[in-house]
């Protein structure tokens, strides 16, 4: 059997390179004479490939305009990207009956029209060649526009689908809701492959020294979208320099990284700046590759976020973790731990609370059982899904 991994191997955003080295690694244990191939879903070919150069500077002209003048402006050009440079890199690598595996991350979402029309192109060349397909522990955004509910329920209502899951809860109410002719018993929950972080990248369960108390991961106020969490870029750097500051002032070590996007370095750069005369505060080196990324967050005694998989590879690695809210899948992943309390609003919680909040973390501990059982679920998800794969191939 063939399998290729469709997800975000060679992005810049080590969350998504996470996600697939670690399905890619479990799914090789459970699947050990299948051969496995990554695809990546943005047509590159190799980490640091940047296939539109323009993306960030197409999301800053675009951040504020309504979501259908959003996708009008950018439709024509995210389909020719896609027939030009997206598809011929698919084109050489899907070959006759392979077995497609779209796996993780919040695939199922409908940013202008992105991911629809990237995965339906994906889906029609898969059934071109004859192969099967599953959806595995993918996230669901709220909000679908007609053309991408019409996109993804070509995804899915085929009988090339042979496995279906998201990763939570409030990622299987929006697919019901997207698409009602699925019921519950047709969607599974598998739990993020990003919880497998400390076994696929630390098998021997090594050990590092702890010097950084707080890890302090921002994300670019480009990504962070609008509504109740919105603020603009200066204010955001504000309280992120009064939070460093707090935590300066207490003594504590401070380590700013980020999950590695450009849009996320170019905002750490700023603050970066804004920072450096403060005691304690170091900037790390950006991680180009999952493993790197894991080392980084190794050395932390403690993190402050916005990003999910910072928070979902911290809890892997047993770090506790507070996350800023920007997006309810961040909120769904700290319901799911048993840690609600271990989240705020960035744009408006006390920032003088939010120090103390953080200053403090390294002195709490994250329950062992609950966090054994979550990871064991992530593995046997895994299994499920490579099971699931050899009933069909029988």
């Amino acid at each position: 059997m063939r399998v290729v991994i469709c997800g975000g191997p060679y992005t810049d955003n080590i969350g998504d390179a996470l996600i697939h080295e670690c399905l890619k690694a479990t799914l090789a244990r459970v699947l050990p004479e299948a051969e496995l191939e990554s695809l990546d879903i943005g047509g590159r070919r190799a980490a640091g490939d940047v296939p539109v150069r323009s993306k960030g500077l197409a999301l800053r002209m675009i951040k504020g305009l309504p979501a259908p003048l959003r996708r009008s402006a950018l439709f024509a050009p995210l389909l020719s990207t896609i027939r030009r440079r997206v598809l011929p890199v698919w084109k050489e690598l899907l070959r006759p009956r392979d077995v497609l595996v779209i796996g993780g991350g919040q695939l199922l979402q409908d940013p202008d029209l992105n991911f629809p029309l990237k995965l339906v192109h994906l889906a029609r060349l898969s059934d071109r060649l004859e192969g099967r397909r599953s959806i595995y522990a993918v996230g669901v955004g709220r909000e679908w526009s007609w053309l991408g509910t019409r996109c993804f329920r070509e995804l899915i209502a085929t009988d090339s689908l042979c496995y279906l899951s998201v990763r939570d809860e409030r990622s299987r109410e929006s697919l019901l809701r997207h698409l009602p002719e699925l019921g519950e018993d047709d969607v599974r929950i598998d739990l993020d492959p990003a919880l497998l972080v400390d076994e696929v990248y630390r098998p021997e369960g090594g050990t590092q020294a702890k010097d950084i108390d707080v890890g302090v991961c921002p994300a670019s106020p480009d990504i962070l979208g609008l509504g109740a969490h919105a603020l603009s870029s200066d204010e955001v750097l504000r309280r992120w320099v009064g939070l460093v500051q707090g935590l300066s002032a207490k003594g504590r070590t401070v380590g700013l990284f980020t999950n590695g996007s450009a849009e996320d370095e170019e905002f750490l750069a700023r603050l970066a700046a804004r920072c450096e005369h403060f005691d304690r505060v170091m900037v790390l080196p950006r991680a180009l590759r999952g493993a790197q990324y894991v080392e980084n967050l190794a050395r932390m005694k403690s993190v402050v976020a916005h990003r999910l998989h910072a928070a979902i590879a911290c809890y892997a690695l047993n770090i506790p973790s507070f996350g800023l809210e920007w997006d309810e899948k961040l909120v769904a992943f700290f319901d799911l731990t048993g840690r609600p309390e271990c989240t705020a609003n960035f744009a408006s919680v006390d920032l003088s609370e939010l120090v103390e909040t953080v200053a403090g973390l390294a002195e709490t501990t994250i329950e062992a059982g609950r966090r054994r059982d979550v990871i064991d679920a992530a593995r046997e998800g895994v299994t499920r899904l490579g099971q699931s794969l050899i009933g069909r191939e029988h």
